[in-house]
Order: structure tokens, then sequence, then C-alpha cells
């Protein structure tokens, strides 16, 4: 049976290397974008079969997923990775668009996306929902410049709700998996870290999924032959 994979996010360097590690395990995958992410790599990926989303939209999200089924037969692994855009201002400087913006395209869109998606899964009765979310490095006050209002902002919010899903009772052969690495370890493993991503989905029964994992620089070699360490959020 062909494998269908849906990937859903920002798009971003993480976003592009877990779709280069999905087609070299598929003749096809679907994508659908977030905009921000910070510097994807431009390049064509004919693998990836690109699918429209309106992110003001509940509609447009289930209809996302019928799109994805209809490219795909059918959708066995989701993962949906949150690297919104950042958003540096004072506060005072902050415009109610700005506001808007952030909360419909990086923040209901996710609970919309995340809700279809686990439903689609449920009457289902079986697949893997997988959140990755990168961990920002801690802000600081600044002199002379603003710190990011917004990024965090929702970064947050998809991992408290992600979080509440992986803590949610779900069917047996549902498996549900967070996965998290810290910034400063994000750039330039971009390859390594989707490989881990997908060898842990793999090889992770549902049972043991319903926990947060995190990427540190002796994981991709210890995956070979270790369990992944487990992180209580």
């Amino acid at each position: 049976m062909t494998r269908g994979i849906l990937i859903a996010g920002n798009d971003s360097p993480l976003l592009n290397a877990l779709g280069a590690e999905a087609g070299n395990r598929v003749d096809q995958y679907a994508a659908a974008l977030l905009p921000g992410g910070g510097g994807a790599a431009k390049h064509s990926d004919r693998k990836r079969a690109a699918l429209p989303w309106s992110l003001g939209s509940p509609i447009s999200t289930r209809t996302l997923i019928v799109s994805a089924e209809n490219r795909l037969s059918q959708i066995n692994e989701a993962i949906f990775v949150c690297a919104p855009p950042s958003l540096c201002k004072s506060p005072g400087d902050l415009e109610l668009r700005d506001i808007e913006a952030i909360v419909n395209e990086q923040i209901k869109a996710w609970l919309w996306l995340i809700r279809e998606q686990f439903l689609y899964f449920s009457r289902q009765g079986a697949g893997t929902l997988a959140f990755v979310a990168p961990e920002p490095a801690p802000q600081k006050q600044r002199k002379g410049g603003s710190a990011d209002l917004l990024g965090p902002t929702a970064a947050a919010a998809f991992r408290a709700f992600a979080s509440g899903v992986l803590a949610s009772p779900r069917d047996d052969a549902l498996k549900v998996l967070g996965f998290t690495v810290k910034d400063a370890l994000l750039k330039d493993n971009e390859a390594r870290i989707a490989a881990w991503i997908f060898k842990a989905m793999e090889e992770t029964s549902p049972k043991h999924g319903g926990v947060w994992r995190r990427y540190s620089k002796f994981s991709f070699m210890n995956t070979l032959k270790s369990p992944l360490r487990f992180l209580p959020f």
C-alpha cells in the first residue's frame, strides 16, 4: 500500500528537509504552507504536491484534508511544523492588523487543522500525527531594538494545544508524537533532524506515543542503537 504523507507548516528549511526525507520514502507527498518560517531555501521539489490553504477559513482547512486524501488515496502520516515568523516591534507600534494576522494565520489555522486531522485519523482508525515545534531562544531585554512579540506567542499556542492532544485519549492504532529542538541546534542540521523524526515515527508504537522528544547533538547517532529521550511536557 502506498504511504500517504501530509506535511504542513511554515515554509522553512526544516519543513523542506522533512519534505526531502518524505521524498526518499514515497513517490509523492502533499504539502500545505503557512507564511513565514525564516529563510526557506528556494528550490523545486517534484515530489511535493502543493495544496492551497486559505488560513482564515475552517472550511478551507477541511477542504485541505480532503484534497490531500484525493492526491494520496489516504493520509497515513501528518507532520505539522510550527516555525512562525518574527515580528519585532515596540508594543506601542503594534497595529491591529499585525495581531489579526498572527491570530488568524499562525494560531487559528493550526487549531482548525489539528482538529480536522485528528478527526480524520479517528474515522480511519489509524494514523500517525507528529508535531514539530522548535524551541526559540529565550528573549532578553534589548537596548536599541525591539523584541519579537508575536512569533513566540504563536509558537507557545501551538505547543500548548499540541501538548493537550498528546495527553488526550485516542484509538489504540492512532500514534501521536511530539518533536522539539533547540534553536541553536537547528541551523545546518535540518536534514539530520528530519531523518531522526522519520525514524522515530516509523519505530515508535502507538502505546509509546503521547510524549515530546528533544533532539540533541547525539540524537541522530543514538537513535541507531537506543530509545529516544522522552520529555515531560
